[in-house]
């Protein structure tokens, strides 16, 4: 049943991949959106993000890009609720034509409310940070699927990637 399973997967994946575009993923002039959930330490991240492709054949090479966004992120838990909003930019290398690998670092606004016994703390704000790594792989030259591992926000982020 296993190899059915992953046999079928398999066919799906390349059948999209079939379909997915020649050029890099991330390029100068390129615009990305992702919406992902994340995994962290008694709380569940939410994250809307945008990249935008401001250098391409970045250090003359033709896979490498340079991108600046942003990032909007909620999160909420047990007795926690928690805001980020901030800039973001990533250094991309492209492998294999549907796969984007990127590194990227965030800083911006970060507030969050801790709540005891039902009763509710003020709002706290503060300077957060994140960094972290990332593959973006295209299903079709519009729609693809993300992982990002690392640290601030939360320790990994899976979504789904729309190409503008």
């Amino acid at each position: 049943m296993r190899k059915k399973i992953f046999g079928a997967l398999v066919v799906v994946m390349a059948l999209f991949g079939l379909n997915a575009s020649a050029q890099n993923v991330m390029d100068k002039g390129s615009s990305i959106f992702t919406v992902g959930v994340g995994v962290t330490d008694g709380r569940v991240p939410l994250s809307f993000a945008y990249d935008y492709g401001i250098v391409g054949n970045l250090f003359d090479s033709p896979n490498a890009a340079l991108s600046f966004g942003g990032m909007l992120g909620t999160s909420f838990g047990k007795g926690y609720n928690g805001l980020f909003v901030g800039p973001r930019v990533g250094l991309h290398y492209h492998f294999i034509p549907q796969l984007d690998t990127y590194f990227s670092l965030m800083l911006g606004l970060e507030a969050g409310r801790i709540s005891s016994n039902g009763i509710n703390s003020n709002w706290s704000t503060g300077l957060g940070w994140g960094a972290h790594v990332g593959a973006r792989y295209m299903f079709t030259p519009k729609v693809g699927g993300f992982l990002e591992l690392g640290s601030g926000y939360s320790f990994a982020n899976v979504g789904i990637a729309f190409k503008l």
